[in-house]
């Protein structure tokens, strides 16, 4: 079996970073596979493989003039890596994942003496470092 998981929610533009892990296969002298990355659904598509031992990341980094903000899936197939060659499919799993416009979250401001109302209204500026 192999279990995917991202850092995100991720952003366009910033990137990424996949993360696979395989688990309940037992390894004997094993000790690399091919991990094959592929985001299926986003355009233009993306497929990386990878030479590794019980993990594998791959980062990417998504452009906002090619991809739009939306739910994907990152498909993950690990095969048996033998005599150089990439072998037979031992595990595969489907991630979901969300691409973002902005960054998730929020800042929050406080300055002595100016009310909270006209820390929202507008711009705020400062002459201090910040």
């Amino acid at each position: 079996r192999v279990d995917v998981e991202d850092d995100g929610p991720g952003v366009l533009d910033i990137p990424v970073t996949f993360r696979a892990t395989l688990s309940g296969y037992d390894i004997g002298l094993q000790n690399q596979f091919v991990y094959v990355f592929d985001d299926m659904g986003v355009s233009p598509r993306h497929r990386q493989e990878i030479i590794s031992g019980r993990d594998a990341n791959y980062t990417i980094t998504y452009n906002s003039k090619d991809t739009s903000a939306d739910k994907y899936n990152m498909r993950v197939e690990v095969y048996v890596y033998i005599w150089g060659l990439r072998g037979w499919l031992i595990a595969e799993d489907n991630h979901q994942f969300v691409l973002q416009n902005t960054l998730p979250g929020s800042i929050n401001i406080s300055q002595s003496g100016v009310s909270e109302k006209a820390l929202t209204d507008g711009i705020v500026a400062t002459n201090r470092t910040v």
